[in-house]
């Protein structure tokens, strides 16, 4: 008996370190919910590190006929299905459109969370996550990162972290239609608590590439906007890693679902009049038609 304990044991030890030790890792668990940006407070445990304002995106928001918003999975920002699940985080990478936000601006958004555990020195912990370029942003980056700490970064910043980050992409993210896998493997330096997701680099060192595309919402589409999911971090790479492939996540056929005016009325279709057509992929367009 004494033996079969030892196995029950030892067993059980294997399995808790090859868990996940991301806490909410597809911001499912959610407080309430609301239709404001800048909501990721919540998703605890977690948080904003600075004062620049990340989003949940969630099927359980209500919006008005002509306002999506934060809804799954068609939002403000474009359309995607969640990788898992009913939700997933939207983080503004950069800024770079000098009409709207000057190189002088380094505004940036980013996500933190205490893991579950502290990392050991010298382990090996293999790190995923899924990305998608928002329907809405005209422009994509090679600028995102993972970095682990032992103590928050919080401040009360809107400007970006400039520092050399745990982990980074040297891939240039820019599908607006399927989730990208960024993946990679960190050795720890020893009682890391937290992470911190987001772009570590400075306005001329963020390398942004237009998409050729992007549609008119506000501000925000003049950014590289990414949504996030399923964020892992274990010493088992089986655990994290992906095997699957992701073409089944893909958007349906852009079609017309409603015409709007200016005010953001729905109308009918007619000329002479600057009109704003919905898509079903999260995309408008600005049509004015003369007659």
């Amino acid at each position: 008996m004494k033996y079969a304990l030892n196995i029950l044991l030892l067993f059980t030890l294997f399995q808790s370190s090859a868990q996940n030790l991301v806490p909410n890792p597809s911001f499912e668990d959610t407080l309430q919910c609301t239709w404001t940006f800048g909501d990721i407070q919540n998703c605890p445990p977690w948080f904003q590190p600075t004062a620049g304002t990340p989003d949940q995106f969630h099927e359980c928001y209500v919006s008005q006929p002509w306002d999506v918003m934060l809804d799954v999975p068609l939002n403000n920002m474009g359309y995607q299905q969640p990788v898992s699940g009913k939700s997933y985080a939207g983080l503004l990478i950069a800024y770079p459109w000098v009409g709207i936000a000057p190189w002088n601006w380094e505004y940036r958004e980013y996500i933190e969370a205490p893991l579950n555990s502290p990392l050991t020195a010298g382990e090996t912990y293999y790190v995923s996550m899924f990305l998608s370029l928002a329907d809405s942003s005209h422009y994509y980056t090679n600028s995102i990162g993972v970095h682990f700490t032992v103590d928050s970064l919080l401040n009360d910043s809107t400007y970006a972290f400039v520092l050399s980050p745990s982990l980074s992409n040297s891939n240039y993210l820019s599908d607006k239609t399927t989730w990208m896998e960024f993946r990679g493997e960190y050795i720890a330096q020893g009682g890391e608590k937290f992470i911190t997701i987001g772009n570590f680099e400075n306005n001329l060192n963020t390398d942004t590439i237009p998409t050729g595309s992007g549609s008119i919402t506000g501000i925000d589409e003049y950014s590289a906007y990414y949504y996030i999911d399923d964020i892992c971090v274990s010493t088992d790479s089986l655990s994290c890693y992906s095997e699957v492939g992701l073409n089944e996540l893909s958007k349906p056929e852009k079609e017309l679902i409603r015409i709007v005016d200016t005010m953001g009325r729905e109308t009918e279709d007619k000329p002479n009049t600057l009109l704003i057509y919905v898509y079903s992929d999260g995309t408008t367009e600005k049509v004015f038609r003369l007659e």
